[in-house]
């Protein structure tokens, strides 16, 4: 009930047009948002564990939404190491 709830709510953010908004927002664009994922199952491990794992096609469908909102994805390393030198800069 609790998920059906949630979809229902991104789906009324995305329609009303909120979520690009936001997207689209300063407040947004200087944030740095770290996705996590505990697994990516290799077998059947999302059908006994899905709170723990996802097949790899949902991951995939994930990437590809990420991309299509424009959203830049990059390596932990690399963005940790942007975020510091940004962060570093403005408090000079």
């Amino acid at each position: 009930m609790l998920r059906a709830a949630k979809l229902g709510t991104l789906r009324l953010l995305q329609r009303s047009g909120i979520s690009a908004r936001i997207r689209d927002s300063r407040w947004r664009q200087e944030r740095l948002l770290i996705l996590c994922y505990h697994g990516v199952s290799l077998e059947d491990e999302h059908q006994w564990r899905p709170n723990l794992y996802m097949p790899p096609a949902t991951l995939r469908e994930r990437f590809d939404a990420l991309r299509r909102g424009g959203y830049q994805v990059m390596p932990l390393g690399e963005a940790v190491e942007g975020s510091t030198r940004t962060t570093c800069h403005r408090a000079a």
